[in-house]
């Protein structure tokens, strides 16, 4: 019974993933599909519930985008963890969305009184920033979901605290991005964390951590590099430690 259960975590998460992958890819029925088939082995997680919502907002499957959000936001009432308070952030912005479709729905658990109290700093995120050999994009999608967009990379961001914020980078398994924001100077400070479990022929020895000024584009060259984005070869930011795609983990 215990292998069965660890096997069911296993294909769950597998699932979940992969539905991440596809929301990035903006294949949102795909997407749906996964999550689903990850909520049949876990019904719990929240990260699935999440994405399943997320996919379902981007489809305007109202209704079935607001029973979920429902339904994950009451079992998160229950935790205090710093994963839990991010992502009752994050579904409380697709809740957000979901309400102007169905303005009569009803919410099972209160909004919070402090309800995206950090918004001003998020805002103050987006647009176009520059480090060394590299220009980036920070968007607020349509669906509420910030995301650092560089060349074809696209990693969705969730706010872990005031100033920070962190993507999983599905190009590669296990790598992450920290992102913290300096508002006395208007800088971002990237740190990219490759996963400990790397072979040593390919490990990172490189530079992880760069200073981000904030860039004023052209409309034109926004509008190319817009378009770029969609014809490009999908490659890592630069001077970013390389590997094999691989399964996406937590």
């Amino acid at each position: 019974p215990d292998k069965a259960a660890e096997l069911r975590q296993q294909r769950a998460l597998l699932h979940s993933n992969a539905a991440q992958v596809q929301i990035t890819a903006e294949n949102w029925a795909e997407a749906c599909r996964l999550a689903e088939e990850a909520l049949k082995d876990d019904p719990d997680s929240f990260k699935s519930q999440f994405r399943l919502a997320r996919s379902k907002v981007a489809l305007k499957e109202w209704t079935d985008a607001a029973t979920t959000v429902d339904h994950a936001l009451s079992r998160l009432r229950k935790k205090s963890s710093k994963e839990a308070e991010a992502v009752t952030l994050e579904l409380w912005k697709l809740a957000e969305e979901i309400s102007k479709a169905l303005p009569d729905w009803k919410w099972s658990t209160s909004r919070p009184s402090s309800e995206r109290p950090n918004s001003d700093f998020e805002k103050r995120l987006i647009g176009w920033w520059e480090y060394p050999g590299s220009t980036f994009e920070i968007r607020l999608e349509k669906w509420g979901a910030l995301v650092f967009h560089e060349d074809t990379v696209k990693i969705e961001l969730m706010q872990k605290s005031k100033l920070r914020w962190r993507g999983e980078v599905e190009l590669i398994s296990g790598m992450v991005v920290n992102i913290s924001y300096e508002p006395g100077s208007d800088v971002l400070v990237l740190e990219f964390v490759p996963p400990e479990e790397l072979p040593g022929k390919d490990s990172w020895t490189g530079p992880k951590v760069f200073t981000a000024s904030r860039k004023i584009m052209p409309e034109s060259s926004a509008k190319e590099e817009a378009q770029e984005d969609q014809s490009s070869p999908a490659q890592l930011p630069a001077e970013v430690p390389s590997a094999a795609p691989a399964e996406a983990v937590e």
